[in-house]
């Protein structure tokens, strides 16, 4: 573990959130399921009763919080809490349970961390699970009252300003007490451990008995209480379920969908969090790669890199151009048989014929004074541009002359016509004829166009239309748009 992974993850994290999706809770809901918690508490009611869908069902009561909250899981699927008044959920006569346990949460706080100015996820008369200690930095934490605010001791080059939790982020955090001491897990990592463990409280969450003193301010969406010490696989398994942490293989190269100017490759990536090997997909047909097909599985590997296109290794002939190549990377964790199946990337070596046309083959409403452009066909030295306004001589033409640049200046175009272009490459060996590609400049009926209104129309325009059957007289409105039209004429106009 080293602090640059939890940069990492915390970075994509905000970016996850700011986005307009929200996270899979059928993944999550399954991983709990399949767990037996003990208790479990969704906050997704609309009324005052707090259930627990967990096995012991120890239901409470809400106190001033604020229901149907966003949360991670979409609307409506957390609780809010605001320091304000009693602020908490009650769970009259509910026992503290001795270690081992585990408690997870899915929550965000909204307040910025202070020293001494604690914040309660569970809460009793006498320990406390804090999502902010009552400490000089405000770090992750746990108390015994009358006795310790404890300290967890941050695991390799971390520090204890990475144990404080920073607002208006959503995370997934464990506290985990296996007989021995306790563990904190932030986004499935093991990010402290301590020699002290406690009761684990159940009277309230969100707050204290007296309050708001230490109660949360911030939003809960999950807790989950077990009665035994889940494995660390378990934890990143929940965390993953959320889309908390990545246990994917990601970031690759090339990149997803990118060209690839060469016949050979290495292709790399991340590993996802908790990966001990690799196993390797790679085809040039899509479908076999995502069903892993034997024939495109390359073997498992330690390391997070492949070569392809060279002698002893996949595609030992070479890369071909104009074709897409597909892989996939699954990530197998320390046992052996827990995998994480990755997404299909591709990459395509570019064909020997120019490519990605500028303007787009069929686009309209082109600028009189538009240059042509492209991309030069894979290995080749010269381009031959032929351009003309009609199909068959563009399709057939011959004996262009050469030149070393991929854009070509055709002059002054003219109003609402249709042009073909076609680029033939040249590799110092062997000629490729292009495609025929078109486009249609602005004024075209249909086309919304001149463009950008600063095009002059060489002729002022006239309208038509054919009158109604018992028509007498018109009324003429015109305008850029409908809410500006007015009226230009009326009486017995001409069509």
């Amino acid at each position: 573990m080293c602090k640059t992974m939890i940069y990492v993850v915390s970075v994509i994290l905000v970016l996850a959130i700011g986005s307009s999706t929200q996270a899979g809770i059928s993944e999550w809901e399954a991983a709990i399921s399949g767990a037996n918690p003990i208790n479990w508490y969704k906050f997704n009611e609309t009324g005052t009763d707090c259930i627990d869908s967990g096995s012991e069902g120890l239901n409470g009561t809400y106190d001033g919080v604020s229901l149907a909250q966003e949360g991670l899981f979409g609307a409506g699927t957390a609780v809010g809490f605001e320091r304000t008044g009693a602020n908490r959920a009650n769970f009259t006569g509910a026992t503290d349970m001795p270690g081992p346990w585990t408690v997870e949460y899915i929550v965000k706080t909204t307040k910025p961390p202070a020293a001494n100015d604690s914040q309660a996820l569970h809460d009793g008369d006498a320990t406390s699970i804090r999502l902010a200690g009552w400490s000089a930095l405000g770090e992750a934490g746990f108390t015994l009252y009358g006795v310790a605010d404890y300290q967890f001791t941050p695991e390799g080059e971390l520090t204890l300003n990475d144990l404080v939790i920073q607002p208006d982020v959503w995370m997934h955090l464990v506290w985990r007490n296996d007989g021995s001491g306790t563990q904190l897990f932030f986004d499935g990592q093991l990010v402290a451990t301590s020699t002290d463990s406690v009761d684990l409280p159940r009277l309230r969450i969100g707050g204290r008995g007296a309050g708001p003193a230490d109660h949360l301010n911030g939003v809960l969406d999950e807790a989950v209480v077990f009665d035994r010490a889940l494995s660390d696989a378990d934890i990143i398994s929940h965390a993953g379920a959320a889309d908390l942490v990545i246990v994917k293989a990601h970031g690759p190269e090339p990149a997803d969908g990118s060209f690839h100017e060469d016949t050979w490759a290495n292709l790399t990536w991340s590993p996802g969090y908790g990966a001990a090997s690799h196993d390797v997909y790679l085809g040039d047909n899509f479908a076999d790669v995502n069903e892993g097909v034997e024939s495109t599985f390359q073997g498992n590997q330690a390391a997070t890199l492949v070569t392809v296109g060279f002698p002893g290794f996949a595609f030992p002939d070479g890369l071909v151009p104009g074709t897409t190549y597909y892989w996939r990377i699954d990530e197998v964790e320390a046992d052996g048989t827990t995998k994480h199946e990755g997404d299909v990337w591709s990459f395509g070596i570019p064909p020997k014929t120019a490519y990605l046309p500028d303007p787009t083959d069929g686009a309209d409403s082109i600028d009189l004074n538009s240059n042509l452009n492209w991309t030069g066909g894979f290995g080749v030295k010269l381009h031959y541009v032929y351009f003309g306004d009609n199909f068959d001589d563009v399709n057939n033409a011959t004996g262009g002359l050469p030149q070393s640049d991929t854009t070509y200046a055709p002059g002054p175009l003219q109003l609402a016509k249709t042009y073909y272009w076609r680029i033939d490459e040249f590799d110092a060996v062997t000629t490729y004829k292009g495609s025929v590609w078109s486009f249609i400049t602005q004024g075209a009926v249909g086309s919304p166009e001149p463009a950008n209104g600063d095009v002059d129309v060489p002729q002022t325009p006239t309208l038509t239309w054919v009158p109604g059957v018992f028509a007498d007289t018109h009324e003429v409105y015109f305008g850029a748009d409908a809410a500006s039209m007015e009226l230009k004429g009326s009486g017995n106009l001409g069509s």
